[in-house]
């Protein structure tokens, strides 16, 4: 038989089944056909000795939400699939920069411009279905553009009954046509309620779909002003319990990866908290994004408190507040904020964002070990390496992870979440994605303020049979598909 690709050479590694060894592949109608000793042809060849040949990356945490050139970022990633739509929006746009020129001319804090009203969930996915897309994609239903949808423009302010039930009916609609669950991003819409977060998580939990929280609080917050991050994942925790649902909690260490008092106290407490939910339980598993930098608003509400607060605030910190907060794009990109700049900022461009310098690498590692947190990368436009820099960094610097154990975070056990029972992993029958990279120089770089990461090592990228990257060069295809929750899917807890 002559397959449409073979790989050949390459030391393939099953995270799903723990399996190893060097073997080669061979792709027939976007699907693995065979896995052998034997020698085999292919009307496409690719040798992979010296390689490792890997299930394509799944990154469930990205806000690519079919912009292409973002798509084509996640192939630089090594990713073959994305779930997007998370924290709540649905950032669709015809011509993304644009929008984003949009959103950065506003004069006041308001989520309005990171959503598209005109179009829903259901048209990106025929989008991608119709054209094609650089990889992969499955999409959560955001519960901001579900308040904007139902007429509640305020983020500070709580729904109606009646806008909340056409939320949920919404909601609802919009799982049942495939989408994965419902996103939310409480700390950019602080008038959310426990009745609103309630009644959005029993909707996903009707369908066994997934609640993604990017919960209230994160840090360890200010005393007397600001909970610390387990207050809000308390919140969720709770709701979850009460409703049912498999929640999700986005990116942990940017909550709970913080020095504290003790150091670890903070991360210790977090890990504990989702450990004992578990064990009570509670389906709860969280992603984690690799990388010891926060980014806020300058219009957030946390920013307002920050500043309006400064005597306190620098008082806990221990240092002047411009040494933590640096503004991250924009004029006066690389400044630290001082509250002249701040308040210049806050008239002209609400939404500039910031980067805060408080988190430890060492406690994101932390964050990352248990079972149940994987990778995301919590890529939007920008490349992040999350990937890449796992492998590299905590696997082949640190040895904090074994390849195998590391490639679980980054392929079947999100994967599993997300009831993708064809992606993640390398076995007969299942859909042809890899990635395939030298295990010696795999790596994600990303140093503070970076306008733009970069990675090394990941030499070809195949979707669905296809290769989208071919030796580090990028290919101008389109296989990608979009992905659908499925009434077989898998459910991993």
């Amino acid at each position: 038989m002559l397959y449409d690709l073979v790989i050949r050479n390459g030391l393939v590694m099953d995270p799903a089944s723990r399996f190893v060894g060097t073997f080669s592949v061979g792709v027939h109608d976007g699907k693995i056909a065979t896995l052998t000793t034997m020698p085999i042809s292919g009307k496409v060849e690719i040798d992979a000795a010296g390689l490792v040949v890997a299930p394509g990356f799944v990154d469930v945490h990205t806000h690519v939400d079919g912009n292409r050139r973002a798509g084509y970022e996640l192939v630089k990633m090594g990713v073959t699939s994305a779930i997007a739509g998370n924290c709540g929006n649905f950032m669709w746009f015809d011509d993304p920069e644009a929008a984003k020129q949009r959103l950065h001319a506003q004069k006041d804090y308001d989520v309005v411009n990171f959503n598209r009203l005109d179009r829903d969930w259901s048209d990106l996915l025929q989008d991608v279905d119709t054209h094609g897309y650089p990889v992969n994609l499955g999409l959560l239903v955001g519960s901001a553009t579900l308040r904007l949808k139902a007429g509640a423009a305020d983020p500070t302010a709580p729904v109606s009954p009646a806008q909340l039930a056409e939320m949920c009916g919404t909601a609802a609609r919009f799982i049942e046509a495939g989408c994965f669950g419902v996103s939310f991003g409480v700390m950019y819409t602080p008038g959310m309620t426990r009745d609103e977060l309630l009644a959005l998580f029993r909707v996903a939990a009707r369908y066994q779909a997934i609640a993604a929280v990017h919960p209230r609080y994160g840090g360890v917050g200010l005393r007397g002003l600001v909970p610390d991050a387990l207050a809000g994942h308390e919140e969720i925790i709770d709701v979850a319990r009460e409703a049912d649902v498999r929640l999700q909690i986005s990116h942990i260490a940017h909550q709970i990866a913080y020095q504290s008092r003790p150091y670890d106290d903070l991360t210790t407490r977090g890990i504990r908290m989702v450990d004992e939910a578990r064990a009570d339980g509670v389906d709860v598993m969280a992603d984690c994004m690799p990388l010891a930098q926060n980014v806020l608003e300058v219009g957030l509400p946390l920013t307002a408190v920050l500043y309006e607060r400064l005597p306190q605030v620098e008082s806990q910190l221990g240092r002047k507040i411009e040494n933590v907060v640096f503004v991250k794009e924009g004029p006066h990109r690389g400044q630290g904020l001082t509250p002249a700049l701040y308040r210049q900022i806050l008239q002209e461009a609400p939404m500039t964002a910031l980067v805060v310098k408080l988190m430890k690498e060492d406690l994101v590692l932390r964050t990352l070990l248990p079972e149940w947190c994987f990778v995301g990368s919590d890529i939007g436009d920008k490349f992040f390496p999350a990937q890449a820099r796992v492998i590299g960094n905590y696997v082949r610097e640190h040895g904090a992870f074994t390849l195998m154990d590391a490639l679980r975070k980054c392929t079947s056990i999100p994967a599993d979440r997300f009831g993708l029972e064809h992606k993640g992993r390398i076995a007969v029958g299942v859909d042809a994605d890899f990635t395939i990279f030298d295990a010696d120089r795999i790596s994600g770089t990303h140093t503070f303020m970076a306008d733009q990461a970069e990675t090394a090592g990941i030499e070809y990228v195949i979707v669905n049979g296809v290769p989208v990257m071919e030796r580090g060069r990028l290919l101008d295809v389109l296989p990608g598909r979009a992905l659908r929750r499925g009434a077989s899917a898998g459910i991993a807890r």
